[in-house]
């Protein structure tokens, strides 16, 4: 399933698309961090739980309308991973 990564993200990870062989959304943050360490970690998590400013998409629609970090997925699925912006 393919995983695209904006804005701070891309930046850590220098690729803004990755495939990963993952079950979950929960996986896919799991996976995220193994592979790009402290970092990601940092952008990701707030006390160990998925940070409020990071929103997931899963085909376009946002995982909190689905089943959260337990939504499930395809192969075929397109994940977009996110933090909130603001501007001023």
């Amino acid at each position: 399933m393919k995983v695209k990564l904006l804005a701070t993200l891309r930046n850590i990870t220098d690729c803004n698309e990755l495939e990963l062989e993952v079950e979950n959304i929960q996986e896919v943050v799991e996976k995220l961090i193994e592979l790009y360490g402290e970092e990601m970690k940092t952008e990701l998590l707030e006390s160990d739980q998925l940070d409020e400013t990071i929103t997931i998409l899963v085909n376009g629609r946002n995982m909190l309308y689905l089943n959260g970090l337990k939504t499930k997925l395809k192969h075929n699925d397109i994940v977009t991973i996110f933090p909130q912006v603001a501007g001023g």
